[in-house]
């Protein structure tokens, strides 16, 4: 599971909680920002690293 994983979360404190539960499980997450017409999309791509990453 090297490819990144994006899950889109429109609330900031919902994004951080997962993002920090998905952290403690041992998984790499950033947050990222792509444009969608004239919106600014926020949302976490998160993905597993190593040899335990199955």
């Amino acid at each position: 599971m090297n490819e990144p994983i994006a899950l889109y979360l429109q609330n900031k404190e919902d994004r951080e909680a997962v993002a920090l539960a998905l952290y403690r499980a041992g998984y790499t997450v950033q947050e990222r920002k792509r444009k969608d017409g004239g919106k600014t999309v926020v949302y976490l791509e998160y993905w597993k690293d190593g040899p335990s990453a199955q």
